[in-house]
């Protein structure tokens, strides 16, 4: 059989995929034994002792350029993964399509065809239990139900009257959490609490602020050292 340039593609991206992931299996165990060693020591820090604070805003900044490292180190390997699954991924689709797309037509005739007549699904039941393709294994008629949301309002007020139903709903959260980063304390909804959590965050690199500004950004500026 013809191996034809999609075929090419991707079993040169998953090649290029499997070379990544071994040339960083041994050196990610590495980035691993480093990550244990600072969250053993974290988890060892008592803050009451004298110095402790400085310490633990110390380890704070290193967990975040520590992660940067880990990111940029995997980044090639997911990008050869990526582009291999894709390529993967739009073969078998390419494959798949024409059979969904039949297999669409021929149902939907079938049931138009049932619809005509109510007696003929008696006969199309007794068809598909004969029917068997070469392994072995046959048809079965079954029929699907489902539900889709024609009045959200209606179904709100069913629940309120009916709490066993409350399942059904859903809360926004992310909208909820737009709202409390809009109006924060001055959010006042039935049934919502607003939380506040103090957290610690890294001020933007030097480097990244002069490249956003213009300027170049030095090659290695973001990530000094290597582990």
């Amino acid at each position: 059989m013809a191996v034809t340039p999609g075929q090419s593609a991707a079993r040169a991206g998953a090649k290029a995929t499997s070379v990544a992931l071994v040339r960083h299996q041994r050196p990610s165990r590495r980035l691993l034994a480093a990550a244990r060693t600072l969250a053993q020591r974290i988890q060892r820090l008592d803050l009451a002792h004298p110095g402790a604070l400085a310490s633990a805003l110390k380890w704070r900044q290193e967990i975040g350029w520590r992660q940067e490292q880990v990111v940029q180190w995997f980044a090639p390997a997911k990008q050869a993964a990526y582009a291999a699954h894709g390529a993967i991924c739009r073969q078998e689709n390419q494959a798949l399509a024409p059979y969904r797309v039949a297999r669409e037509a021929l149902d939907a005739k079938l049931t138009q065809w049932q619809r005509e007549d109510p007696r003929r699904r008696r006969e199309l039941e007794q068809a598909c239990a004969a029917a068997r393709d070469a392994s072995g294994r046959g048809l079965s008629l079954r029929e699907h139900w489902r539900a889709e949301v024609a009045d959200m309002l209606a179904l709100v007020r069913a629940v309120a009257r009916d709490s066993s139903l409350l399942y059904l709903l859903q809360p926004n959260l992310a909208g909820l959490n737009h709202l409390a980063r809009a109006q924060r304390d001055g959010l006042h909804l039935p049934g919502i609490r607003i939380t506040r959590v103090a957290l610690l965050a890294r001020d933007q690199h030097p480097a990244a602020i002069a490249s956003s500004n213009g300027e170049k950004n030095p090659r290695g500026a973001l990530l000094g050292d290597k582990i």
